[in-house]
């Protein structure tokens, strides 16, 4: 019960810094943030009506998709993520807008959106519209950035947005509050996560594995080996550490065995200890 308590909090934040990112800086300034809100503030620009509202109505058949592919749970954190938001935007409609600054508005509210869709994501729902769009496609797709697919669709919108508007320079506007919004979006989703795989292959494993695990505090796993061109005994050990600790990580390594061969990529999401868990649901 406290779970599900903290987890409609959590959305309801992140509704509430979404609609203060579209009503207080790109929605007045005529810059487009993308996704439905971005075409409801293009209508909004012809129709008496509220850009929430707006967006609110637009999503009703896309909350038919999302009932039927994902069940009752995400379709009614996501009416309720809708609801909060469209009403958020709308409240704070009636607030001045914070600044008129066209760069000033581009960037802070598209990192307000993208700091609000990032929050809602990770409790498990979604704003409607593009996002329903891209849970789907993540079904079929997993390994893609959630970020990266925003991009390119709300970029189209944005380009659209010039012609409605009859003004080029607010697409130019628009492109950038999209690309501060997908790198913050793709931080909360995934920077806290992001780190460094590290394989190393030692003629001194248990000398590698004492200096991570007692000095960093990293979980190693240690696997036998035998060289491929030597015949000799070798240990390989798997490591996953933060960015913040990876050199560190390193220096560890070559005080421990200068001879020591490391193979290094980068992880985008680590479950388990020390981690994130692995039951986690997110998009």
């Amino acid at each position: 019960m406290k779970k599900g308590f903290l987890r409609i909090l959590r959305i309801l934040l992140g509704s509430l810094s979404l609609g203060a990112g579209i009503s207080l800086f790109v929605s007045p300034n005529g810059i487009v943030p993308g996704g439905v809100a971005g075409l409801a503030i293009m209508i909004n620009r012809f129709l008496p009506v509220g850009v929430g509202s707006i967006t609110f109505l637009v999503n009703i058949p896309l909350l038919y998709i999302a009932y039927r592919h994902f069940g009752k749970r995400f379709f009614s954190n996501t009416l309720f993520a809708l609801a909060a938001s469209s009403i958020s935007i709308d409240l704070f409609a009636v607030i001045k807008p914070v600044t008129t600054d066209l760069v000033l508005a581009a960037l802070a509210g598209g990192g307000l959106v993208a700091l609000g869709v990032g929050t809602i994501f990770r409790n498990g729902a979604t704003t409607g519209g593009v996002d329903i769009v891209v849970r789907l496609l993540k079904q079929k797709f997993p390994h893609i950035k959630t970020g990266n697919v925003f991009l390119m669709v709300d970029g189209a919108i944005a380009v659209l947005s010039g012609f409605v508007f009859k003004n080029p320079e607010l697409s130019i506007y628009s492109l950038l509050a999209i690309g501060v919004s997908s790198a913050v979006l793709n931080f909360v989703l995934y920077g806290a996560d992001e780190a460094r795989l590290m394989i190393i292959i030692t003629q001194n494993p248990s000398d590698v594995r004492d200096v991570l695990v007692t000095k960093l505090g990293a979980g190693v796993s240690l696997i036998k080996a035998t060289g491929g061109f030597s015949g000799e005994e070798k240990g390989v050990l798997i490591c996953a550490v933060r960015n913040q600790s990876f050199y560190k990580a390193k220096d560890m390594v070559s005080e421990a065995d200068s001879r020591a061969f490391l193979i290094v990529s980068s992880a985008t999401a680590i479950y388990g200890e020390g981690f994130k868990a692995i039951d986690i649901e997110e998009m």
